[in-house]
């Protein structure tokens, strides 16, 4: 299936290529850009009608009525004078990251557009890598974002944060972003646009995507095993990530399932008693729920003692942990997708 084409219309012609080329690199974008630097040219392209516009992204300063007349297109405008000039469209700042401006795109998509729109070519190959221990306080979250920020610099790469209580709201300050359970509705309610609002609401550690986890672990204990599937395979099939890293934990509804689901499942262990007893119960409770498979997939890891990490999570490959992931974790990843 061929993507739906977004068009980015600008009299600036520097700003015009520099937008759109950050659009044509961007992994997984769901449209094909198609850019113009004078409103003439846009005018007869749409008047051709060989290939719709489903998206115009145009300039404040190059926008004229006649694209009023132009059916079944969406607008949005880039706005250059701080004010609302044509208040009948979205406006979008111009003069912001090209991070922040697909974030308010992609918003809108999620909101405006027919969910019966194209979805791009699929992605095959998705590998799925589950981190869950039944040791507490064992660096699971930094040995998965360790691995995850290593793993993005050659790939796409998306985290989600799956505890109660993970922090990132004070560690990353995501306290007013939209979080996961948004996701789980999308997928539930609006397959169609998940697409969008994933590209919406992905946060950046490095070349690291992730969704803000949930604020409230009550929140958490209201998903469903089922709809945590659905939402995975829905990743998979439409976001064409070429891995998506869960961080999950004993609050987590269908635990079993999710680990089921993983193509590598990373489990960390400790040489105290009191760590392999836990370990040997979460083994024992596999076997009797049916669920070997799990265990047959499953790597253990002994990480290395580490006096102090870091509070920036972005240094967490530079550490000794990263060192260890590297030779450790990562022999024959670059060459599985």
């Amino acid at each position: 299936m061929s993507k739906k084409i977004m068009a980015v219309c600008d009299l600036e012609h520097e700003y015009a290529d520099k937008l759109a080329q950050y659009l044509e690199q961007k992994q997984g974008f769901p449209f094909e850009i198609r850019t113009f630097l004078d409103v003439d040219r846009l005018l007869e392209f749409c008047r051709e009608k060989e290939e719709p516009i489903e998206l115009l992204l145009i300039s404040e300063s190059a926008y004229c009525k006649e694209l009023q007349d132009i059916a079944d297109m969406h607008i949005m405008i880039l706005n250059e004078s701080g004010k609302v000039t044509y208040p009948e469209y979205r406006n979008v700042d111009k003069y912001q990251t090209a991070e922040n401006i697909v974030r308010e795109v992609m918003c809108y998509c999620a909101e405006q557009l027919s969910e019966n729109m194209t979805q791009p070519l699929l992605k095959t190959g998705t590998g799925i890598l589950g981190f869950y221990s039944p040791v507490r306080r064992c660096m699971q979250t930094s040995l998965a974002l360790t691995l995850g920020q290593l793993l993005a610099e050659n790939y796409r790469v998306l985290y989600l944060n799956m505890e109660g209580y993970s922090g990132f709201s004070q560690r990353f300050y995501t306290e007013n972003a939209a979080e996961l359970t948004e996701l789980i509705y999308y997928a539930h309610n609006m397959t169609g646009k998940l697409i969008y609002r994933v590209e919406s609401m992905v946060q950046r550690l490095g070349k690291l995507e992730y969704v803000p986890p949930v604020l409230s672990a009550s929140d958490l204990n209201l998903i469903s095993g089922e709809e945590w599937k659905e939402l995975l395979r829905q990743l998979v099939d439409r976001c064409q990530y070429d891995y998506i890293l869960l961080d999950l934990s004993d609050r987590v509804r269908g635990l079993f399932e999710l680990l089921r689901m993983c193509t590598t499942v990373y489990t960390i262990k400790e040489d105290d008693f009191s760590a392999e007893a836990k370990l040997c119960e979460y083994k024992e409770d596999l076997k009797r729920c049916g669920y070997e498979d799990i265990a047959e997939k499953t790597r253990e890891c002994h990480l290395p003692w580490i006096e102090k990490l870091p509070k920036e999570a972005g240094m967490l490959p530079y550490t000794k942990l990263g060192k260890y992931v590297q030779s450790q974790l990562m022999g024959g990843m670059y060459d599985r997708v």
